[in-house]
């Protein structure tokens, strides 16, 4: 054994010198110390339990989770460039916080983190802290003390790496609210009214705050969807063109979004919502069927494609109803076949085989064939409204020099003022276009 170890170490000790002259020679360094952080956490953990063990804090069952709460602290500040010193003492005091607050005594959490921020005011401890709060006091119920730490930190620590997190805090908050989640007043000690529409403004103002983060469509996709759901209530009526901001900034802004499709529909819902009536101005159901025709033609494989479609048949029929209602108008009370005429034929383009598309083509054949409306209640009283003049709707001095360039039809016979028809319904009886019903 002896003379195998007097053979060996020889060997053994030429080897190492061989090796570690090759590796000055070729430049290769020689191993790198251990890192003075990873040497230097395990004592900061120690110090910060013993920190908290001096000021009578039984840390039972809790160590475990200061300690990683202490090490995920350690870890984020390599990239903050703060001093060792100032470090120290700031991860001591948030995690000092962070078992306050786990025990149940936010209020004096909320004291410690004050005084991260009154001594180290230009370190992203600070915005570790203000994050902290807003957590406490969402906890709390006290939401718009709670909101107002999100602007605060978005706007004065834009580079933290807790910007994403407070975001999503916000949006929390403003789900709490929006779910009617009663807020509490005087430091969370009384219950107070609940106001859901506190709910819109925060989602508005999140997402001025960051209008590019991943959140950004789900804010508008919230804030629409709401909007559009209390606008039925009462003294709420307005919300209805805040829904429809919101879902159209959502689709214009973010059209890769797959709340896009949804959006479509509860636009195209929200603008049926408005229209009262056939009788009433048709601007909303246009642009409902407009968004409906969007949705089915963008999203054919959608489950309510379908359901789209059928929607803007109804419309059609809808708008087809309002044309042969303005043309009853024009025929029936003011005697004006070519008013009346213009409007049956819109009432047949948009829904031909629809009631109202029916009616309109049968009222187009009684003009043609010379037949007047029945007389009213009123024109019994005092005659007939009096038939427009072709004139009328033409410009005097273009007419003119229309006239004599040709475009005057010269074996045309006079329009007799004196006739069964008044002289604008005259030439309308003439029109060729009346044999086709539908105007083609």
């Amino acid at each position: 054994m002896k003379i195998f170890a007097t053979i060996f170490f020889p060997i053994a000790l030429f080897f190492c010198a061989g090796t570690a002259f090759a590796a000055t020679a070729t430049g290769t360094p020689p191993a790198p110390p251990q890192d003075r952080a990873a040497q230097a956490f395990p004592q900061l953990c120690e110090r910060v339990c013993a920190s908290l063990s001096s000021e009578g804090c039984d840390l039972g069952e809790h160590e475990a989770t200061v300690k990683n709460y202490t090490n995920a602290l350690f870890s984020r500040s390599e990239n903050w460039n703060v001093p060792a010193k100032t470090r120290t003492a700031a991860i001591t005091a948030l995690a000092h916080a962070k078992f306050l607050k786990i025990t149940g005594e936010s209020g004096d959490a909320l004291d410690v983190y004050d005084t991260v921020l009154e001594n180290a005011p230009a370190t992203l401890f600070a915005a570790e802290a203000l994050f902290q709060q807003c957590v406490i006091y969402t906890e709390r119920h006290q939401f718009e003390e709670a909101f107002s730490y999100v602007d605060v930190l978005v706007k004065t620590y834009p580079g933290s790496d807790r910007i994403g997190d407070v975001i999503m805090q916000g949006y929390l908050i403003a789900k709490e609210i929006h779910a009617g989640a009663r807020p509490r007043k005087f430091n969370g000690r009384m219950p107070w009214l609940k106001d859901r529409t506190l709910a819109l403004r925060f989602y508005d103002e999140l997402y001025a705050l960051a209008p590019n983060a991943e959140i950004s469509p789900r804010l508008l996709f919230q804030k629409g969807t709401f909007a559009s759901e209390i606008s039925d209530e009462f003294f709420e009526s307005d919300r209805k063109a805040e829904a429809i901001d919101a879902l159209e900034r959502l689709i214009s802004a973010h059209p890769e979004s797959p709340l896009v499709p949804a959006a479509y529909l509860i636009l195209a819902e929200t603008y049926e919502s408005l229209c009262i009536g056939a009788k009433w101005d048709q601007v909303s159901s246009r642009r409902a069927l407009g968004y409906y025709t969007d949705f089915y033609s963008l999203f054919p494989e959608h489950p309510q494609a379908e359901f789209a479609y059928r929607k803007t048949e109804q419309l059609r029929d809808l708008i087809a109803a309002n044309r042969a209602y303005l043309g009853d108008y024009y025929y029936s009370n003011h005697n004006n076949l070519r008013a009346g005429v213009a409007f049956y034929r819109e009432a047949i383009t948009h829904a031909p085989e629809s009631p109202a598309g029916k009616t309109a083509s049968e009222k187009i054949e009684k003009i043609r064939h010379g037949e007047r409306a029945p007389r009213t209640f009123i024109d019994w009283l005092f005659g007939r409204y009096p038939a427009p003049m072709t004139t009328d709707f033409l410009d005097a001095p273009s007419q003119k020099s229309l006239d004599s360039m040709g475009f005057q039809d010269a074996n045309a016979p006079e329009e007799d003022p004196a006739a069964g028809a008044a002289p604008g319904n005259a030439k309308i009886l003439r029109d060729p276009a009346l044999t086709d019903p539908q105007g083609q």
